[in-house]
C-alpha cells in the first residue's frame, strides 16, 4: 500500500474518526452542548441527524477498527511475508465493509466525501477503491414508508394518487436523496428525487463540524490548509439541500443545450417539485461500470462529449457543474451523454476566467514571471513565495499535460502523477506544496479536474485536448467533427 493510502485508511478508519469523535462528546458533556447542535435529533428515519450521535458513530466504528488492526499485528507475529499480506488484506476487507457501510448509513457530506475519494484517490488498496467505488452510484435506500411520507407532506397525497404509475423500490440511492421511476398522469416517463427525511439536519450537522472535517482533510492532504476547502463545501453543499435552486439550475443548463447534438439535459417539471423533492425526464444509458466495456470508438467519443461538455460549460458560460463522479453521467449508444444533477454550480466572473486564461498562456510560453503574479493574486502562493518562478511553471505543467501537446492519452497513473503534484508530501513538489493553499474559488475546479483525470483515464480518452481548448480560449476553428457539429448548433441557436 502507498504511503498516501495508508493515510487515506487511517483517515476514515481510524484518526479522523476517533479525534472527531473524542471531540464531539467532550462537547456533549458541556453545559453548551445542545446549544451546538449536539444533542441527538429523531427525525423518524433513522438517520443519525445530531452531531454527538453522528460522531459517536463514527468513533464506534474507528474503536473497532483499532482493536482489528491490534489483533491483526499480534498474529502477524512470527509469521512469513505471504501469511502477513494475507492477514492484512483480510484486515482491510473488514475495515472497508465497516467504514463505508457507516459512511452510506449516515450518508449526508460524509458520504459526499466518500464519493469523492472514491474516483480521485489511485493509492488505495483495492478493498477500500471498491467499498468506496460502491458510493458512487447507490447507497443503503430508506423504506418506502418513509418516501410516500415525504412525498404526502410536500403534496398532500401519497405517490400512488400523484402518479399515473409508482415504483416504490428505487432506482438509486445517493448521499441527500434517493431516486424513483413514475409516470406522470399526462403520460410522461419520470424520475422523481425524493430527499432522506432528516438528512439536511445530518449534513449541516457534518458541516458544522470543522474539527472532524479538518482532521480528515489534513490525514489525507497534510499540506493543504483546510478553512478554505471547509468555507466551499459549506456553501455549494449547502445549496444541494434545496431541490427548487436545483431545478432553477437545470433550467439555466437546458436554456443552454436544449436540442444539442450530442449533449443531453433532463427535461423538470416544477409543477411536480418542490424543495424535498424533484421530477424530472427519465433517461435510459449506461453507468459507468457498463461504460468502461464499451468499445474503444465509443468510449473515446464519451470522452470527447464529457471534455466539451465541462470545459466548453466553463469557458462560454463561466460556470460548472461541481460534481463530476461517473454516477452523474448515462452514456448511451449512439455516443451521446446524459448530464445529471445540478445541486452543486459554481459561477465565475469574465474577470477570474480572463486571469485564468491568461495565466495558461504564460504556462504555454513558459513565462515564469506572469505565471508567479497570477498565482498570487488568485491566492495559490504568497507574495514572498522564495519558489523560482521556472520551477513554478514545471509544477504546473505537472497536471495540464493534456493540453500541453498535440495529442494526449489519460492513463491512471497520469492521474495518480497529477494528485500527488497538487496535495502529496512524499512527491517531488513537496517544498512547493507545502507552501501552497488552495483559495476557496478553486476548490471544486480542482475537485472537477482531478476527478475528470480519472474518469478519463477509465476511458483510456486520447485526442488533442489543447486543439479543442482553442476553439474557446482563442476562437480557433472546431478541431474535430463532434467540434463542427457544437458550433453549427450554437450558430444555429444564435446565443
Amino acid at each position: 500500500m502507498s504511503r498516501r493510502g495508508r493515510r487515506v485508511v487511517t483517515a476514515l478508519a481510524i484518526g479522523a474518526a476517533a479525534y472527531a469523535g473524542w471531540r464531539a462528546l467532550r462537547r456533549a458533556g458541556s453545559p453548551d452542548a445542545s446549544k451546538n447542535g449536539g444533542r441527538a435529533r429523531s427525525n423518524g428515519s433513522g438517520l443519525p441527524s445530531g452531531r454527538v450521535e453522528r460522531t459517536a458513530r463514527l468513533a464506534k466504528v474507528s474503536t473497532r477498527t483499532a482493536a482489528n488492526l491490534a489483533v491483526t499485528k499480534a498474529k502477524s507475529v512470527g509469521k512469513d511475508e505471504d501469511q502477513r499480506a494475507v492477514l492484512e488484506e483480510e484486515f482491510h476487507l473488514r475495515t472497508a465493509e465497516q467504514v463505508m457501510g457507516v459512511m452510506g448509513e449516515m450518508k449526508g457530506a460524509l458520504m459526499k466525501i466518500g464519493q469523492m475519494m472514491s474516483f480521485i484517490d489511485t493509492g488505495l488498496p483495492e478493498p477500500y477503491r471498491m467499498a468506496l467505488a460502491s458510493l458512487q452510484a447507490d447507497a443503503p435506500p430508506m423504506a418506502p414508508e418513509l418516501v410516500a411520507e415525504t412525498l404526502e407532506a410536500e403534496f398532500g397525497a401519497p405517490p400512488e394518487r400523484l402518479f399515473d404509475e409508482w415504483s416504490p423500490s428505487p432506482l438509486a440511492a445517493a448521499s441527500i436523496g434517493q431516486v424513483h421511476a413514475a409516470r406522470l398522469k399526462t403520460g410522461e416517463d419520470v424520475v422523481v428525487k425524493v430527499q432522506y427525511p432528516g438528512v439536511a439536519d445530518a449534513i449541516k450537522s457534518d458541516l458544522d463540524n470543522a474539527d472532524m472535517l479538518a482532521t480528515m482533510m489534513r490525514a489525507i492532504y497534510p499540506n493543504l490548509e483546510p478553512g478554505p476547502v471547509i468555507d466551499e463545501m459549506r456553501e455549494r453543499i449547502g445549496e444541494e439541500l434545496d431541490y427548487s435552486a436545483e431545478i432553477k439550475n437545470q433550467l439555466a443548463f437546458l436554456d443552454l443545450y436544449r436540442g444539442h447534438p450530442f449533449i443531453h439535459i433532463p427535461e423538470v417539471y416544477p409543477e411536480h417539485s418542490t424543495r424535498r423533492v424533484l421530477t424530472m425526464e427519465r433517461s435510459g444509458g449506461h453507468r459507468w461500470a457498463r461504460a468502461v466495456e464499451a468499445s474503444p470508438d465509443l468510449k473515446q467519443r464519451w470522452a470527447e462529449v464529457v471534455f466539451r461538455y465541462v470545459f466548453g460549460t466553463i469557458n462560454r458560460w463561466h460556470m460548472f457543474n461541481g460534481d463530476p463522479h461517473p454516477g452523474n453521467y448515462l452514456f448511451h449508444d449512439d455516443g451521446t451523454v446524459t448530464f445529471l444533477d445540478y445541486g452543486c454550480i459554481k459561477h465565475f466572473t469574465e474577470e477570474h476566467m480572463a486571469k485564468q486564461r491568461a495565466m495558461l498562456h504564460a504556462e504555454w510560453d513558459n513565462d515564469g514571471a506572469t505565471m508567479r503574479r497570477h498565482l498570487v493574486e488568485f491566492g495559490f502562493l504568497k507574495a514572498n513565495d522564495p519558489t523560482p518562478p521556472e520551477r513554478l511553471v514545471e509544477w504546473w505543467q505537472t497536471w495540464d499535460q493534456p493540453i500541453l501537446s498535440d495529442e494526449f492519452e489519460y492513463t491512471a497513473e497520469f492521474a495518480e502523477a497529477a494528485a500527488k503534484a497538487n496535495f502529496d508530501p512524499t512527491s517531488e513538489w513537496y517544498e512547493i506544496g507545502k507552501r501552497f493553499n488552495l483559495p476557496k474559488d478553486f476548490v471544486f475546479l480542482t475537485r472537477i479536474n482531478l476527478g475528470l483525470n480519472s474518469i478519463f483515464a477509465g476511458l483510456g480518452a486520447r485526442n488533442c485536448w489543447r486543439a479543442i481548448g482553442k476553439e474557446w480560449w482563442e476562437g480557433a476553428p472546431p478541431a474535430t467533427e463532434l467540434g463542427r457539429l457544437d458550433a453549427e448548433f450554437f450558430a444555429s441557436v444564435a446565443r
